[in-house]
């Protein structure tokens, strides 16, 4: 996940989804060894909390050894808002001890992105659908 590099069409994509407001499946993550579930996801709450507290998705390719474990932490909040950093660290080594796949950064990076933007932006076609609002410019 990459927002300043992603191409034409993965930017379509996003205004589709949050035009639309569709909404992109979590992530459910099953720990067989014990049955243990855990679904990642982000809500505006959980993506707020994560800017708050200098979460930057930007720097998932630049610092990945901080920055996806942090993903993974402020995801799992969504859902387990009483974990602690630390708990959610050791987690992260037990889900992932071979590190996470791409896949998965890759659709914990849209999550963030559709709860960052959801309900704050829309796209110039759709901003004339609120007969409540005139903007001009």
């Amino acid at each position: 996940y990459a927002p300043h590099s992603q191409t034409q069409k993965e930017n379509e994509k996003m205004s589709k989804i949050i035009a639309d407001h569709e909404r992109i499946p979590s992530v459910k993550i099953t720990y067989t060894p014990t049955g243990e579930e855990y679904e990642l996801d982000f809500s505006r709450a959980s993506a707020v909390y994560a800017q708050n507290h200098g979460f930057n998705p930007d720097d998932v390719y630049t610092k990945p050894t901080v920055t996806i474990p942090q993903l993974f932490y402020y995801a799992l909040r969504m859902h387990h808002q009483r974990i602690a950093l630390n708990q959610a660290q050791a987690l992260f080594d037990k889900l992932f001890p071979d590190g996470m796949p791409a896949n998965v950064v890759t659709r914990l990076g849209e999550l963030y992105s559709q709860a960052s933007l959801v309900g704050i932006m829309v796209d110039e076609e759709e901003e004339g659908k609120n007969p409540q609002t005139a903007v001009e410019m």
